[in-house]
């Protein structure tokens, strides 16, 4: 038996930074965004003996006897947190591999929804019973617990519930409410949201490591943006939810303004420079998805003007990434062999 997982990747529209601690345990956090159709994926299949781990888009493969021999060296760590963590013992050998369709540095969520997909293809190879809120909450302490990973509550509890959600965060919990959107409203704010790559990844962990310290010394700038941000995303819920796209737009710029003060390090001059661009080509405002400088960027522009913004943006060598909203979350399924369902 084969069992394949797949999580997709998210956008976070805004709010983002609120939910890293720790800052909603006092305050309480909230991040506005969506799933797309783009994946990461695990496959879970039986092997006589040893577990093997593997990447393919990575190139890269471990072989270890039994569980007790597995150890984190920064290689393929997040399958191994997940076998160490859940497995109950070493009567089923298996091979874990994984892909995802979005590198890490991207900003699009790609190491979380990789161990979403990994739990879930791992819980449903054992059998386990586990719920959305329950491979959430392991993806997250396994990320940032347990191998210490820097960041926040979103992408974990994002990817496996897929869909527009606004996420709260508070010393009590995480609480992810679906939005109710009209289908026209999504159908118009599809056709008005370009992405493109920056071509630059980046470590978030480096940059959320110094907004944490700025939030630890008490640094008001940051204190701030953070609160404007979190207001940001209640308005962008309300925005959307009345059609009202143009302020969306707008707002996606604002939280931007706001994000970029939280460090210096968040911004840099390729990115301002494709800003400027956008904004002189239509764009009513964007921002750098994830936690900055690299990665993909998002704009909004009204539809009568986005030839325009594509255009300009081809010219300078960035080509806008087609894709639509996805809202199925986490998935799985079957196989007795790869490519026959069972």
């Amino acid at each position: 038996m084969i069992v394949r997982a797949r999580a997709p990747l998210r956008m976070s529209f805004g709010g983002g930074g609120t939910d890293v601690p720790p800052y909603p345990q006092k305050f309480g956090g909230a991040v506005i965004g969506t799933t797309i159709d783009k994946y990461a994926y695990c496959t879970v299949s039986e092997r006589p003996i040893d577990f093997v781990f593997k990447s393919t888009d990575l190139e890269l493969s471990e072989t270890y006897p039994d569980l007790q021999s597995l150890q984190y060296d920064g290689t393929l760590d997040l399958p191994k947190a997940v076998v160490k963590t859940i497995c109950p013992n070493d009567t089923r050998k298996f091979e874990l591999s994984l892909f995802s369709e979005a590198p890490p540095g991207s900003g699009l969520g790609s190491s979380s929804a990789l161990m979403v997909a990994i739990i879930r293809a791992v819980a449903d190879f054992l059998k386990l019973e586990e719920s959305n809120h329950s491979i959430a909450e392991l993806a997250y302490n396994l990320e940032r617990v347990q191998l210490n990973i820097k960041g926040g509550y979103q992408d974990q509890y994002a990817c496996t519930f897929g869909g527009f959600n606004l996420i709260e965060f508070s010393s009590g919990g995480v609480s992810v409410s679906p939005l109710r959107i009209n289908d026209n409203i999504m159908q118009e704010l599809l056709a008005s949201l370009v992405l493109i790559d920056t071509g630059k990844s980046r470590l978030s962990s480096n940059i959320l490591s110094r907004q944490i310290d700025s939030y630890e010394r008490g640094d008001k700038r940051v204190m701030e943006s953070l609160h404007k941000m979190k207001q940001i995303a209640f308005e962008m819920k309300s925005a959307l939810q009345k059609g009202d796209l143009a302020r969306f737009g707008e707002l996606l710029g604002s939280d931007w303004e706001w994000k970029k003060r939280l460090d210096t390090m968040i911004s840099n001059s390729q990115i301002e420079s494709i800003y400027k661009k956008a904004l002189e080509h239509g764009a009513l405002g964007g921002k750098v998805l994830g936690a900055g400088n690299g990665g993909h960027m998002l704009f909004f522009v009204e539809f009568t003007r986005k030839r325009e913004l594509l255009k300009s943006l081809e010219q300078e060598g960035y080509p806008p990434i087609s894709f639509n909203f996805d809202n199925q979350g986490v998935v799985s399924w079957k196989l007795v062999e790869d490519g026959v369902l069972a």
